[in-house]
């Protein structure tokens, strides 16, 4: 079993082709430049630069139509979180993929911005980590 290393410096595909005029949100950078919060079961993808490119290539294996940049994985189930890649706005909205299923089915919703997501994500960990302390 190969071991996945934990990067110290966030991955941010800088040696990957991201679509022209894409930007990161800037909270998403200032997040990722001190310690991101615990979000299981959700996993930061920019901790580990394999995976991160992993998942990149698997939905634009599977949904070559998506023009999306991922940058969390939910460990429970095969949903990514992806930053809206054809926004060059600098705060994306955010687009939740199911992977493994028939395209046109991958959509799970959406959230307006990285903000958002972050803060629903928050909650759903909170809840999630509740749940598995009753169990």
């Amino acid at each position: 079993m190969k071991v996945i290393e934990k990067s110290d410096k966030p991955y941010l595909f800088e040696d990957y082709p991201l679509p022209v005029g894409f930007r990161f949100p800037e909270s998403y950078l200032f997040l990722l430049e001190k310690r991101p919060p615990d979000i299981e079961p959700w996993e930061w993808l920019a901790s580990y630069k394999e995976l991160s490119i992993s998942w990149m290539n698997i939905i634009k294996k599977q949904f070559p139509y998506r023009t999306v940049i991922p940058f969390a994985k939910r460990d429970d189930s095969d949903d990514v979180s992806c930053f809206d890649g054809t926004d060059t706005s600098g705060n994306p909205k955010i687009i939740f993929i199911h992977t493994f299923c028939s395209p046109g089915s991958e959509n799970r919703g959406e959230a307006n911005n990285f903000d958002d997501w972050l803060e629903v994500t928050k909650e759903e960990s909170r809840q999630f980590k509740l749940g598995s302390v009753e169990n």
